[in-house]
């Protein structure tokens, strides 16, 4: 039978997921049971996902699988299947997981999306209360690029909103959500405003992309952020999430953001990170003008001193520059034990009210633009470990 490897992909996943299924027990069960497709070459990639048409529907984490015509069911640490099985498991399956992967690729059509959405993601065959993480990917408008903003009609825009008022309804335990896409007007906002309304009273863990929609009141015990910012208006994040966060990852800072738009309240009271230990800012790449500096000093953003970080251990800046909030904080790092600051030299020399010599791991990394300025490598390392 080694006509097998033979076979194309998109068959052998088939062969797979039919073998595999009535079969009891983990995937190195199943290697034991299958030793044919244990040392075929795909096994390994098959077996992590299953690809036809680049399209993924992604099922996985003690995942158990409900045959309703026979009665039986299969269990496995890591199941996947896409737009060529839907009808596997609209019919006969019951999908009960903690992990729900959707990766869209950029030459997906319209047709090929209701396909997938309206067709694999049945509610009536999904537990969605068991998901505790959802990882949505998609391009630009679901679609492929050959479809003009002046192609999406009524119809479609009342498709997508359906659509994600199944996440709306359906998935209120989740405890984790990473959301990314390719900016798009006309059908970003509508995306985000659905998947923004969920009451995320649980989630833990979120990583998302230009989140001025998202309604952070209702993240009352986020540990992880991770936010892209590609927007010049900071998004307002509440200061509940200062008191639970863990991990603050921001990505693309605009130059105009402060550490105020993590309001408290009213009252000029510190802002908290109690738990906070590990905080990373890189910022855009676009240099903030004198003009921009002073306003932005004038307007009380570069005032630091309500900035409170007892518990954090690791620091990174990337395209650090003069008017980097932080460095005009007066020492909140109790606890820090590194810190990574990566900028060009003239921006970190000029930064001195940076004095980060108590740092026990500190590297900084600078872009020398010529040869002079060597000379003055000398200075900025005087200026940190002095």
């Amino acid at each position: 039978m080694s006509h097998i490897y033979n076979l194309p992909s998109s068959v052998l996943a088939q062969i797979l997921f039919k073998a595999a299924l009535p079969l009891a027990g983990n995937l190195h069960e199943w290697k034991e049971k299958l030793p044919l497709l244990a040392v075929c070459k795909a096994w390994t990639k098959l077996a992590e996902t299953f690809v036809l048409n680049q399209v993924i529907v992604e099922v996985s984490d003690a995942c158990t699988c409900y045959d309703t015509l026979t009665e039986t069911h299969a269990h496995s640490s890591h199941i996947a299947w896409t737009s060529n099985a839907e009808l596997i498991i609209s019919r006969k399956c019951m999908i009960i997981a903690k992990r729900l992967t959707i990766e869209l690729p950029p030459g997906i059509t319209y047709d090929h999306l209701q396909r997938i959405v309206l067709g694999v993601l049945k509610l009536d065959r999904v537990d969605w209360l068991s998901i505790n993480t959802l990882s949505f990917t998609y391009p630009s408008l679901f679609c492929g690029h050959d479809m003009e903003p002046d192609a999406i009609d009524e119809q479609m825009l009342a498709d997508i909103t359906r659509t994600m008022q199944y996440f709306r309804q359906n998935m209120r335990r989740i405890v984790e959500l990473n959301l990314t896409r390719e900016k798009h007007e006309n059908i970003e906002d509508l995306v985000y405003a659905n998947l923004a309304s969920i009451y995320c009273g649980q989630l833990q863990v979120l990583r998302a992309a230009a989140p001025v929609a998202l309604n952070f009141s209702h993240f009352q015990n986020i540990a992880v952020l991770d936010l892209s910012l590609d927007s010049t208006e900071a998004p307002v994040i509440p200061s509940v999430c200062g008191e639970t966060l863990k991990v603050l990852r921001l990505y693309n800072v605009p130059r105009n953001f402060a550490w105020h738009y993590f309001r408290y309240d009213f009252y000029a009271r510190p802002i908290m990170f109690r738990r906070l230990t590990i905080l990373h800012l890189s910022y855009e790449r676009k240099l903030a003008t004198a003009a921009e500096i002073q306003s932005k000093a004038a307007s009380g953003a570069l005032n630091c001193d309500q900035l409170v970080f007892p518990a954090l251990i690791r620091l990174t800046i990337e395209n650090c520059t003069p008017d980097c909030d932080l460095l005009y904080a007066k020492a909140p790092f109790a606890e820090l034990k590194s810190a990574h600051v990566f900028g060009a030299l003239d921006d970190i020399s000029h930064c001195s009210r940076l004095k980060l010599a108590w740092v026990r791991d500190l590297h900084v990394e600078v872009n020398l633009t010529g040869a002079d300025e060597v000379a003055k490598l000398s200075n900025v390392t005087n200026h940190f470990f002095s």
